[in-house]
């Protein structure tokens, strides 16, 4: 997985009020399937409700320098 497929990729909100699990769309069905077998609560988040907002940037043994910005939020990578 490069940066960009790890900004992007589903997530899990949760919090102790309400105890209950957000899930993004798309996310893992194994484990998604896990959470609900120990009787976790589930609820589906719509596209318009983001949970955070991500900007990564990794700098590789080369030197090189990789930025990734969330879609979520309409971000920019940038890096210098």
């Amino acid at each position: 997985m490069d940066l960009y497929q790890a900004v992007k990729a589903p997530r899990v909100h949760h919090q102790l009020m309400p105890n209950q699990v957000g899930l993004e769309d798309n996310f893992n069905q194994d484990h998604q399937k896990a959470l609900e077998e120990r009787l976790h609560k589930i609820y589906y988040l719509t596209e318009g409700d983001t949970i955070s907002g991500v900007q990564a940037v990794r700098r590789l043994p080369d030197g090189t320098v990789h930025a990734a910005s969330d879609p979520r939020k309409y971000g920019v990578a940038s890096a210098y």
